[in-house]
């Protein structure tokens, strides 16, 4: 949906109508998982995808008849001066692949996949428009749908400081979800919210910008990690060797703590050009509640540090939570290879954390 936004946007600012198709869940061996979209303009584009195949020619034809339903349903618009907006048509279909269907997928056994349908009309501009402009301001940023018999009734924006929907019943926790969640609510059986994250405001600190940095940047900026580029050399910190991240910070590393405030929803990735930096970022990384610490050596140097850390106060439990040597033993030797074991890494501890994998 990230992605989508700007060309919900550009469309309804034109007078002209969107068909949005939604993964709503999906079981088994689906080609997509929940949050997976697929848009259609008026002008028969399409954008995104919800698995390819047959499932996504079922999509395609029925965003295409919704553009022709005759009776437009009512939804609520939470957040806003307008109270609701015409014009809205929303589905939800459930599909079992067969073996057959699958086959054409390039999947083995099948699947089940449930699929929300919306056409968004020029009556919602003023809501996309603050979901985009919160989007670009990098701003958290929840969309929350909820949905009553196979239908939406309200549309809401969170930034994650309140209850999503201003409902009491709808609340998932203090960190709310970091992958779309289909939720049901607890006052009233025929209703359901999905929760869906469109802009997380986490970062990812990569302390040393030298080259395993600058390749594992761009890598995490397509992983949906926000990586920030930390360094005390100009010549290094800057946005024409780091052009993807979110900011780049030149400061020496003692001052981390004061430039920085991290939280436990954050990374630390440790690769500066010297042991002595090494330390000094990692008795601050020990310091913080960042769920996730890497740091790059070899084994000897991975043994000297543990000793040293530990005569500053910390303990072999402190030492143990640090992710040395850093990423998957995949045996890699380039400093593109060793990106591609530390963001592997990173995002199978990611997933651990927000219970996707055990």
């Amino acid at each position: 949906m990230k992605t989508l936004l700007p060309v919900i946007l550009r469309e309804l600012q034109k007078g002209s109508s969107v068909a949005l198709a939604t993964v709503l869940e999906a079981k088994g061996s689906a080609p997509r998982g929940a949050g997976a979209c697929m848009l259609l303009t008026q002008a028969g584009k399409t954008f995104g995808t919800v698995g390819g195949g047959i499932l996504e020619y079922r999509a395609l034809q029925t965003l295409t008849a919704l553009f022709s339903s005759p009776s437009p349903a009512v939804v609520s618009v939470a957040g806003l001066d307008a109270s609701c907006a015409e014009g809205f048509v929303s589905a939800v279909e459930d599909y079992a692949l067969t073996q057959d269907e699958v086959k054409s997928l390039g999947m083995v056994c099948g699947g089940n996949v449930s699929i929300l349908y919306q056409v968004l009309s020029p009556e919602l501009l003023s809501f996309v428009q603050e979901a985009v402009s919160r989007l670009n301001n990098l701003q958290n940023l929840w969309l929350v749908r909820t949905l009553a018999n196979g239908k939406v009734i309200r549309l809401s924006l969170s930034d994650g400081r309140r209850n999503p929907t201003d409902l009491s019943d709808a609340s998932i926790g203090p960190l709310y979800c970091r992958k779309t969640m289909l939720q049901p609510s607890e006052s009233d059986p025929d209703q359901l919210f999905l929760f869906e994250p469109i802009m997380l405001n986490t970062h990812t600190y990569l302390f040393g910008c030298g080259h395993v940095s600058q390749c594992l940047a761009p890598l995490l900026s397509q992983l949906d990690f926000a990586p920030v580029a930390y360094d005390d050399r100009p010549e290094f910190a800057n946005s024409d060797r780091f052009p993807t991240v979110s900011a780049v910070v030149c400061a020496p590393f003692p001052q981390a703590a004061e430039k920085l405030s991290v939280t436990g929803e954050d990374e630390i990735v440790i690769m500066t050009r010297g042991h002595v930096n090494d330390l000094e970022i990692l008795s601050f990384a020990l310091r913080t509640p960042a769920y996730y610490i890497g740091l790059i050596g070899s084994r000897s140097k991975i043994t000297h540090t543990k000793a040293m850390i530990c005569q500053q106060g910390f303990t072999e439990s402190d030492f143990a939570k640090v992710h040395t040597p850093i990423g998957l033993p995949i045996l890699a030797e380039t400093p593109m290879e060793i990106a591609v074991s530390v963001a592997a890494e990173m995002i199978r501890e990611r997933a651990i954390r927000t219970g996707l994998k055990t």
